[in-house]
């Protein structure tokens, strides 16, 4: 999580330093959004949701 919020801080540098619109950072941001933060906000969620292993596997016609 941390390095994906200095990936964030890092993007939102960029954008001042080469003098990029407010609007072409909105985009950038969303785009970010959408990528890195969901790539890291989907393994916290499994490591702290309660999911029962049970409903998964009877869904899955290959398991044992």
């Amino acid at each position: 999580m941390f390095g994906v919020l200095v990936m964030l801080v890092t993007l939102w540098v960029g954008h001042l330093q080469l003098n990029l619109g407010t609007g072409e950072t909105i985009k950038s941001t969303i785009g970010w959004a959408k990528g890195w933060a969901l790539a890291a906000l989907f393994p916290l969620a499994g490591a702290v949701l309660p999911i029962r292993r049970e409903p998964l596997m009877r869904r899955c016609p290959s398991s044992p």
